[in-house]
Formats: C-alpha cells, sequence, structure tokens
C-alpha cells in the first residue's frame, strides 16, 4: 500500500528522523507491488535529494515497478543507470525485464533479455524461463 508507506516514511520525518537507503528501499518496494510508476520515481528523486545513493535493491526495485507497470523502454533504462553505477544487474533485474515482455506478448525481445543475461554471466533460474514458456 503505497499510501500508507509514504504515511509512515512522512511521520518517520516529522519525528526528527532521517530515513536511510532501507527506509527509502521499502516504500519503493511498495510502489512495486502497486505498481506505482509515478509515486516510486517521486521517492527515488527524493532520496538522491536526501543525499543517499541508490544501492543494487533501489536499482532493482525501479526496474520492476517499471516493468510491473508494462513500461519496458523505462525499465531498460534503469537498467542501464544500475550498470552506469557500476552495479551489475542481476537475476531479479533480468527477469523483472524478461517477464516485463512475455507478459506484453513479445517472446523474442524476452528471449534476447535472456541471451543478455546470460552474457553477462548472470546465472537465470526459473524466474527468467518460465515467462518466455508461457509467452509462446
Amino acid at each position: 500500500d503505497v499510501v500508507g508507506a509514504e504515511r509512515w516514511l512522512l511521520a518517520l520525518i516529522d519525528q526528527g528522523l532521517e530515513p536511510n537507503v532501507f527506509t527509502f528501499n521499502a516504500l519503493l518496494a511498495a510502489c512495486a507491488g502497486a505498481p506505482d510508476v509515478r509515486a516510486a520515481h517521486i521517492w527515488q528523486s527524493r532520496m538522491a535529494t536526501a543525499g543517499l545513493s541508490a544501492d543494487v535493491v533501489t536499482f532493482r526495485t525501479m526496474v520492476t515497478v517499471c516493468a510491473r507497470a508494462g513500461n519496458i523502454p523505462l525499465a531498460a533504462e534503469w537498467l542501464e543507470k544500475m550498470r552506469a553505477a557500476n552495479l551489475p544487474p542481476d537475476e531479479v533485474s533480468y527477469s523483472a525485464m524478461i517477464s516485463a515482455c512475455a507478459v506484453a506478448g513479445d517472446a523474442l525481445v524476452a528471449e534476447r533479455w535472456l541471451c543478455r543475461m546470460q552474457e553477462q554471466g548472470v546465472r537465470a533460474g526459473r524466474a527468467a524461463y518460465e515467462p518466455i514458456l508461457r509467452a509462446w
């Protein structure tokens, strides 16, 4: 529940406590569950404004929220930002991309993401293969 998570983060700030990367990542996870891309971008931006650097979980969650919302180009952009931050995308990040492509009915693009994943040395598990199987 994004609204509930936002309420608690704001309550934390109102108490004079400073949120950290883990706090923001928890809120971003709520955004991914919705999926609410707009809220995720607002809160990720607030995280950066607070001087906090995104970690692997932050990037992975941004990829996931965009992919779940069906915004494959934006999810791919977050994968590139992850790579640019010297944080290699992991199985969860690639699997989110693969699943989004498969749900959109684009099995060939999903397969390309699987190949890219393997080329990068990331082990593909069931979460990467099953969406492609369903797309065909």
